[in-house]
């Protein structure tokens, strides 16, 4: 009985330590005021991935980027491959966000509300 308990949680120990491939993170960022559209706000993206050597679980790699949104507030990025999203803004007129997100698959719609100080 043990033996089968121990064979389980590590079937999910290790099935927790997936890399998801050919990421696509696409959403809209808005002021949360008048739920209008903010154009060339920049995002700035973290996306950590396990790879092929990662004994302890923990992260090998991160892919390190700065979207800008469009006129319509919309931003699409792509990475090759991630387990762990984080996301920040800092801007002068909003206040600071930050989102994370564990990564199952590979599309995310993350929109983002920003509160004007």
């Amino acid at each position: 009985m043990s033996r089968t308990i121990f064979i389980f949680f590590t079937l999910i120990l290790f099935s927790c330590q997936n890399d998801v491939e050919l990421l696509r993170i696409t959403g809209t960022v808005k002021n949360k005021i008048t739920n209008l559209p903010i154009a060339n706000m920049k995002l700035k993206m973290k996306c950590w991935y396990y790879g092929n050597n990662s004994p302890d679980q923990s992260y090998t790699g991160k892919y390190d980027t700065i979207m800008q949104t469009d006129n319509n507030g919309e931003y699409t990025a792509y990475f090759k491959k991630g387990a762990f999203l984080f996301i920040e803004t800092n801007d002068s007129i909003f206040e600071k966000i930050e989102a994370s997100k564990h990564l199952k698959w590979s599309n995310y719609t993350i929109d983002i509300a920003m509160k004007p100080k």
